[in-house]
């Protein structure tokens, strides 16, 4: 009988639910090379006009009886090494941003950079000139054909002076690295006003002065001290060591603490009241998946802490972060704050220890792709966006970088401040994938040539 059981379910398989699929991007199992891109998010009203109406449009485009939203990530405009794309909106409609092509972590990405900083902000200049010159306070996309563009797509927009640019950048950053960035790159409980708080160097002194137009700001933006996350995890890794006095003594490498940092992240973000939409409550984004954060770190540690342990991973993280309720809602108080209440609870299916349980078992149910509830998956956009892609980060294992998203940065009123974040915004991830101490107050220099060795091997680590 076991017998013909085996045969039939060999021929009879059990159909799986059908699920949405990733990308070929996000799927593809080959490591990236290190880079650093940028996103510039303007929220100006662009629309598409319909057919035949362009005049029409221009003189009345807020009425959809002559125009179309836009898709996001519709092409308007391509330059070098960055382009102008489509974004939509949480109501709806649609603006513009400007994406820049990612940057090498070398003296020939550091140089495009430049020279791709210095366009957009002659794209961002000639749109303020041509303005003034127009009475109209809509106009189009096709009189700014000029610098090296080209234009795409024919689109009408409203400019808005000053001018509000949300940066945001993408790079990879190894897990060991990350209870540094969190020092260097959030504010803390006890220095939330320093600008470079607590620490005389460096990659904090860069990131505050430079990352941020305005220091003191981020620290309101922000709405938790994200900076205390390292001390909090280190508390809790304590904690765990002295209720389990069986851990082995190479347990909780640079990698585990890292991926602690980023979960102890997730779970106080997502715990905010208000939020706009699922993405708006974290400031800090993992592009890659959890599950395969987790694979980043030693076997040891995945076995010890891995699907047939699963209720030592939970305690560890309780240990760092006591305040969970595992049967509530990951998103605590729903999303969609201004929306009808139906909608501000349409992510509750997923709990804290459901996402918490599965990350060891190679699922992370934070994504599109994993979501309990499909029909709701899509509004995950953006969150574990590149599954198992990771930045190379020195070619072994426990050496590649999962990739994340720095997002909740200070507007930018002026485009002539690009150049400078653009430029600072790399230098901070360079150094700190590098582990270079930056001495307080001196101006970031880099020598080619070491740059291009630190490049081809980074220095051993230093606890």
């Amino acid at each position: 009988m076991p017998k013909m059981l085996a045969e039939y379910a060999r021929h009879n398989p059990v159909p799986k639910r059908q699920i949405p699929k990733p990308g070929p991007n996000a799927v593809s199992k080959a490591p990236i090379q290190r880079l650093v891109g940028f996103e510039l998010e303007l929220s100006w009203p662009t629309r598409r006009p319909k057919m035949g109406m362009e005049d029409e449009a221009l003189a009345d485009p807020g009425g959809e009886e002559y125009t179309i939203p836009l898709k996001k990530k519709d092409l308007l405009f391509t330059g070098d090494d960055f382009e102008v794309q489509a974004d939509e909106t949480s109501d709806g409609k649609s603006d513009f941003e400007v994406v820049t092509e990612p940057f090498a972590e070398d003296a020939t990405g550091l140089e495009r950079l430049r020279t791709a900083s210095r366009k957009i902000v002659d794209f961002f200049h000639e749109i303020e000139t041509l303005s003034k010159e127009n009475p109209n306070p809509f106009m189009g996309f096709s009189p700014l054909a000029k610098h090296g563009m080209t234009l795409m797509h024919e689109a009408i927009f409203k400019p808005r002076f000053p001018f509000n640019i949300t940066p945001q950048m993408t790079a990879g950053i190894r897990l060991s690295e990350l209870p540094d960035f969190y020092r260097d790159a959030f504010p803390t409980s006890k220095d939330p006003f320093t600008r470079y708080g607590r620490r005389a160097f460096g990659r904090r002194a860069l990131s505050k002065s430079h990352l941020h137009e305005f220091p003191y700001e981020h620290h309101h933006r922000s709405n938790v001290f994200n900076g205390d996350i390292p001390d909090k995890v280190e508390e809790g890794r304590k904690k765990f060591m002295a209720k389990h006095p069986d851990l082995p003594s190479w347990s909780m490498s640079p990698n585990m603490r890292g991926l602690l940092c980023m979960i102890v992240h997730y779970l106080k973000a997502a715990s905010k009241p208000h939020l706009s939409y699922p993405k708006s409550a974290f400031n800090f984004l993992a592009r890659t998946d959890f599950a395969e954060m987790f694979k980043v770190l030693p076997l040891k540690e995945r076995v010890y802490f891995g699907p047939k342990h699963i209720i030592r991973w939970l305690r560890l993280i309780q240990s760092c972060y006591p305040y969970l309720s595992w049967k509530a809602p990951l998103f605590t108080h729903g999303v969609y704050s201004d929306g009808p209440k139906e909608s501000q609870h349409i992510l509750d299916g997923l709990t804290v220890q459901a996402w918490l349980e599965n990350i060891p078992k190679g699922v992370d149910l934070l994504t599109r792709w994993n979501f309990p509830t499909h029909e709701h998956a899509h509004h995950l956009e953006s969150m574990g966006e590149y599954a198992s892609r990771t930045d190379e980060g020195g070619g072994t294992n426990t050496t590649r970088a999962p990739i994340f998203e720095v997002r909740g940065m200070d507007i930018l009123t002026s485009p002539d401040n690009l150049p400078r974040w653009m430029e600072n915004g790399w230098k901070m991830i360079y150094a700190l994938n590098k582990r270079l101490d930056l001495k307080y107050g001196e101006p970031f220099e880099i020598d080619e040539a070491k740059l291009d060795v630190f490049c081809a091997k980074p220095p051993p680590f230093r606890p």
